[in-house]
């Protein structure tokens, strides 16, 4: 089943499809949060929670970057995210983004993913 979200292309936002798993895991290995299996919205949340809270690491922007392309492809997270975390680079200087970047960035995408992780309790 697929459902529309907004997307951003080029400056326009548009609807795109977000495919259910986006919303409900169905895959046979969950990632399990204290509270048990967690959706990939709740998945994608814990990882931006994780950067936020001081992991700077190149790892936590590739396991963030991981769960974006594998369940968020053709979304508006996904348009907003990617680009920053490919250039994201602790400590290296432009073109590059540094952690104060990647931070403002997710701060910039959690109205969106909040509305969805809102729209998965209805």
């Amino acid at each position: 089943m697929l459902s529309s979200h907004p997307v951003a292309i080029h400056g326009l936002r548009m609807k795109a499809p977000v495919h259910d798993k986006a919303l409900h895991r169905e895959d046979s290995d969950p990632v399990v949060g204290d509270d048990g299996p967690m959706t990939p919205a709740e998945h994608l949340r814990q990882l931006i929670d994780e950067i936020l809270e001081g992991d700077e690491s190149a790892d936590a922007a590739r396991r963030l970057e991981s769960v974006l392309a594998e369940n968020f492809l053709e979304t508006q997270l996904f348009e907003e995210l990617t680009e920053t975390l490919a250039l994201y680079s602790p400590g290296a200087e432009p073109p590059y983004v540094g952690p104060a970047e990647l931070r403002e960035r997710l701060i910039s995408v959690l109205h969106d993913l909040d509305q969805l992780l809102r729209e998965q309790t209805k």
